[in-house]
């Protein structure tokens, strides 16, 4: 049983950490390429955020965790736009 519960949590925390970038998809159905770049906006905020709670809990700089975080979400992006996303 908590075998389960504990399945179900992990769905339920990688279902809401997508949502955000999934908004703007659902609100730019007609225009993909331009939800695609808000999308990535979109996380690229999320990850300023989580950033600063990561940074926070463990002693860190949060403005540091921040921007290691933000910065490596932009080489993934650089990355994936050339490959067709």
């Amino acid at each position: 049983m908590f075998r389960f519960a504990g399945a179900l949590g992990c769905v339920l925390v990688a279902i809401i950490a997508v949502l955000p970038s999934l908004v703007p998809f659902v609100l730019l159905r007609h225009n993909y390429a331009f939800a695609v770049r808000v999308s990535n906006v979109v996380s690229f905020i999320v990850l300023f955020g989580a950033g600063h709670s990561w940074g926070k809990h463990t002693d860190a700089s949060p403005w540091r965790t921040r921007l290691l975080l933000v910065a490596v979400g932009v080489m993934m992006v650089a990355v994936a736009i050339p490959l067709g996303g």
